[in-house]
């Protein structure tokens, strides 16, 4: 009863250590996961979940040290000549081992998370979002957009306007009607599309591989198409400039040929866009400026838009800002990766340092012995440290293929994504031998550089 006891305190003692931790960390939490998370202290079922838990969790961690230690002889115990359980032994080395393939899985998970959302951020998208603010427009705004745009250039801010039926980053609107010159019956392709006005590819930063972007001179570009090189591949051609397409009704030439961009996350491959001149038929109005004068900008667009869009408020966003926001979650679980990482680690160091406490008391005669027989320190210090360093090889033995398995599956969600390389395995393996051998010098060293006398002299 008094082992359980004490257990069970513990673990209330932890619970109320553990509430305030939560209390503190929850506004830093919240505005990691941008959520709004309070502990619901006057939730009964709640409070019934903490008292469960916390009686459980004293209740298996004192469990098996009440039944053994209350069942020592008295006089057996006095002598330190208990033997415990052998299934003991290997109980604590099978949670240690375990604590170690947790913290090794995590560090790894860690490392390679980092390494796709690098690739991410640098990976060269096709498009230039620095410097892209966007707005919502109406149907007034539509029939004056040329008048606003010829307004807003004479500002030494502004480079360059468009329209646009999507956000280039996030194009999901596809058809299958286009047809070409050429096109067979058995290609029933799909094209994804965004309807624009002139300078879509000055605006955007989209590079023009072949032919020319719609020109205002030319009035027959109003029935052109522009293909991305995707598009290109489908049709079957390595040169589409010149042929005749048709869509939705609207029949005309392909005059330019664009690199790829990603019109969606790289969860999803490039797929085959057109570019079809229609501004009527847009949603939004994309403004390239430069300068650092950016409130400058805003206030001149809005007072522009006002003047040709009274009924409607300004409502304006960046490009660069919806980047990040695609690739929210994935940042997201880089953090918490970082995060748990950290935690594994200082929990497998504190199960590493109780384990060799425990072992190297055991072995305080041994060590005594050894001593007075000439055994030096660094020779003590590597028979104590032989057996962990083992554990430690057989727990990257068993993590590695797991966290493989683990990280492999989260890369197989992107299109784009790194490659798994064999040094991520070789240098955590490299750091989980160098915090266990941390671990093992705080406690070891101490114990060989003791007198040996200390431990002998009951004997």
């Amino acid at each position: 009863n008094q082992f359980l006891g004490e257990a069970i305190l513990m673990s209330s003692i932890s619970l109320a250590l553990a509430l305030s931790i939560i209390q503190l960390s929850l506004p830093f939490f919240n505005a990691l996961t941008e959520k709004q998370i309070v502990i619901p202290y006057n939730d009964v079922r709640f409070l019934l979940m903490l008292g469960v838990m916390t009686i459980s969790s004293g209740v298996l961690a004192g469990i098996y040290p009440s039944l053994v230690l209350s069942s020592f002889n008295p006089i057996m115990a006095l002598k330190s000549q208990v033997q415990l359980l052998s299934d003991a032994h290997w109980l604590r080395k099978g949670l240690v081992i375990f604590q170690l393939v947790v913290t090794t899985v995590l560090i790894i998970s860690t490392i390679i998370i980092y390494q796709q959302i690098s690739f991410i951020n640098h990976k060269n998208l096709g498009i230039d979002t620095d410097n892209v603010i966007y707005f919502p427009v109406h149907q007034n705004f539509l029939d004056h957009h040329e008048a606003f745009e010829n307004e807003i250039l004479q500002s030494n801010h502004i480079q360059s306007f468009t329209l646009s039926s999507s956000n280039p980053l996030m194009v999901f609107s596809s058809s299958s009607d286009p047809t070409w010159e050429g096109k067979t019956p058995d290609n029933p392709s799909s094209f994804y599309f965004i309807e624009c006005s002139y300078d879509i590819l000055e605006t955007m930063g989209i590079k023009l591989i072949k032919g020319r972007t719609f020109d205002r001179s030319m009035k027959s570009d109003t029935a052109s198409f522009m293909v991305n090189k995707e598009a290109a591949k489908l049709m079957g051609v390595d040169d589409p400039i010149g042929l005749t397409m048709s869509f939705w009704d609207k029949k005309g030439k392909i005059i330019g040929l664009v690199e790829n961009f990603h019109h969606q996350s790289m969860h999803s491959k490039i797929g085959p866009m057109i570019l079809r001149f229609w501004p009527e038929n847009t949603s939004y109005g994309f403004v390239k400026f430069q300068g650092q004068e950016l409130q400058k900008v805003i206030k001149g667009l809005e007072a522009t838009y006002n003047i040709f869009e009274p009924d409607y408020p300004f409502e304006y966003y960046f490009l660069n800002k919806d980047l990040e926001e695609i690739y929210n979650s994935e940042k997201l679980v880089s953090k918490f990766s970082n995060l748990f990482s950290f935690l594994a680690i200082m929990i497998s160091c504190l199960g590493l340092y109780g384990l060799i406490a425990y072992t190297t008391e055991k072995k305080s005669k041994e060590i005594g012995i050894r001593k007075v027989l000439g055994a030096s320190v660094k020779a003590i210090l590597l028979l104590l440290s032989s057996t962990f360093m083992k554990w430690v090889l057989v727990a990257n033995l068993i993590a590695w293929p797991i966290a493989w398995y683990v990280t492999n599956a989260w890369l197989e969600n992107f299109a784009y994504r790194i490659e798994i390389s064999w040094w991520v395995f070789a240098a955590t393996g490299l750091i989980t031998f160098i915090l266990t051998l941390s671990t093992l010098s705080f406690k070891t060293i101490r114990s060989a550089l003791a007198n040996p006398v200390e431990s002998l002299k009951y004997e």
